[in-house]
């Protein structure tokens, strides 16, 4: 049992191989819950925000476990989850590239990074900033070419 104002998200650092997976522990009983459990993927950079039905929502990165991918910045596609883990959606089509994704605090929106890689997938040639509408599915490019970090939204 997770309670909201109790626990916290965290994901596991390790070996190319091994890292990933999504966790939630619960501070109250120093209880640990593993949210995620694809094998094909290392999941990481987990953000959450609170649905219209008072749901906890799970926002990360998916990122092939055994593909290659930068060594500059771990990154793939933004994926949704509920906290229970079994109704995982991913909302990117990018296979590499996304990272950082911060939720709006009206769960609406996801703003991340995007990297655009050369074709090796050895350097980045770009990265620009972008928001994914979670109902819509619809991307829009705020930001091109540019050298930015997300920080957070505003209310």
């Amino acid at each position: 049992y997770i309670e909201k104002k109790e626990s916290f998200i965290f994901h596991v650092l390790g070996d190319f191989e091994e890292d990933g997976d999504i966790w939630i522990a619960n501070i109250r009983d120093s209880s640990v819950k593993k949210l995620t459990n694809d094998n094909n993927l290392r999941e990481q950079q987990p953000d959450f925000y609170i649905d219209s039905d008072g749901q906890i929502k799970i926002t990360y990165v998916g990122v092939k476990r055994y593909g290659t991918i930068s060594n500059q910045i771990p990154s793939g596609d933004i994926y949704l989850s509920d906290l229970s883990g079994n109704n995982i959606e991913k909302l990117t089509s990018y296979e590499v590239g996304t990272f950082k994704p911060i939720t709006s605090p009206d769960g609406k929106s996801i703003a991340y990074m995007h990297a655009i890689y050369d074709d090796n997938f050895e350097n980045i040639l770009q990265t620009d900033i972008e928001t994914i509408n979670i109902s819509t599915k619809k991307i829009t490019k705020i930001a091109q070419n540019s050298y930015s970090i997300l920080v957070g939204w505003i209310k």
